[in-house]
């Protein structure tokens, strides 16, 4: 019986154009009324979320695993229930890495705003913080020595075939302090040791005395994988990759075709 269903917005939830359809709205209305715990699970940071939980109109707060498993909330308040953040040490080293690979950018999260380090916010960057609702702006150094907000996570940005490259450099060296993931070809991102989707996730089931084997997880990308293993049921969208949808349980319906909806009326909602 599902209990819970974590649900990814970009390629999944959202279709193609950032929207989310009608039928998809009423379905998981319909899935609240039946008991079931609604989560949005997603690597956007809050202010990129909190407009699809206003969508979804549900009546009770829901949780949001934002940021890739860096910061839950819940829309009771907007208060973080649960966050992990840099170390100073973790962050001076992707400052040195960011100085070593001007190629791309080093764009630095924190929970109410977003910098990028001394660099110029490029095409990607830019289009990035437009569709998470966020300006991004420069920041040297020295300003933000003197910032009092901690950091979430850094994301290295940058066009798909530098970004390769860099990633590439780069990335053994991360591994020992950092989670790294890429979600998408223009974003690398490193997070805090240990932090991921899933371990958000399994925490909230925790707390909510759900079982794994009682969530149904949606997604679409690589950083939605350990989320799948963890939960008793992953399913995948059909526009998903070949390697996504090889380690789902489920391939339904395109994000276009409102697959989440399609996968919920089938599996998770009582007669």
């Amino acid at each position: 019986m599902i209990k819970m269903l974590a649900i990814d917005l970009d390629g999944t939830l959202l279709r193609n154009d950032k929207t989310i359809s009608n039928k998809t709205v009423e379905t998981l209305q319909k899935a609240e009324k039946q008991g079931i715990k609604i989560v949005l699970a997603s690597g956007r940071p809050i202010w990129g979320i909190r407009p699809y939980v206003e969508r979804l109109n549900l009546e009770l707060p829901i949780s949001i695993v934002a940021s890739n498993g860096c910061a839950t909330y819940t829309s009771r308040d907007w208060s973080i229930a649960n966050g992990h953040f840099l170390t100073e040490t973790q962050v001076n080293k992707l400052l040195t890495l960011s100085e070593e690979h001007p190629r791309v950018a080093l764009v630095l999260q924190m929970p109410s705003r977003r910098y990028v380090y001394e660099h110029e916010v490029s095409d990607v960057v830019a289009r990035d913080a437009k569709t998470h609702f966020q300006e991004v702006t420069m920041i040297s150094a020295e300003a933000l020595a003197q910032l009092d907000e901690p950091i979430l996570l850094g994301l290295f940005m940058g066009e798909a075939d530098k970004l390769d490259q860099v990633q590439t450099e780069i990335e053994p060296l991360l591994t020992p302090d950092f989670h790294t993931v890429r979600g998408l070809d223009y974003c690398f991102e490193a997070m805090p040791h240990g932090v991921s989707k899933a371990k958000a996730l399994a925490d909230l089931a925790k707390d909510c005395g759900i079982l794994p084997e009682e969530v149904m997880a949606f997604g679409d990308a690589v950083n939605d994988l350990e989320m799948f293993a963890w939960a008793g049921m992953a399913v995948t969208m059909a526009n998903a990759s070949a390697k996504v949808q090889s380690q789902a349980d489920l391939v339904t319906l395109s994000n276009e075709q409102d697959g989440v909806a399609d996968a919920v009326q089938r599996f998770a909602l009582k007669e």
